[in-house]
């Protein structure tokens, strides 16, 4: 999931080291929180860096989950960054 995540213009996932993997956004104007959001419409939670100590809106947190839940995380960051870029 790392690498597929990393393959993403717009994120750079920091190299798991436990069941979490902290992804820095790298796309200008794009907040986690925004991310949150437009994500959990389609079911999906991520946590926002804001509420962990030392980072901020440009950093989040997914869980490493099943495969099927990879892929289908992996499918809709592409589809919300995608869609970003159009606004």
């Amino acid at each position: 999931m790392w690498q597929q995540i990393n393959k993403i213009i717009g994120l750079q996932a920091l190299y798991p080291t436990s069941l979490f993997l902290l992804v820095k956004i790298t796309k200008s104007g794009l907040s986690s929180l925004q991310l949150k959001k437009r994500l959990a419409q389609r079911g999906i939670l991520i946590r926002e860096g804001e509420t962990f100590r030392g980072l901020g809106k440009k950093f989040f947190r997914v869980g490493i989950r099943t495969y099927k839940d990879n892929l289908q995380l992996i499918k809709n960051l592409k589809i919300e960054l995608k869609v970003f870029d159009r606004i």
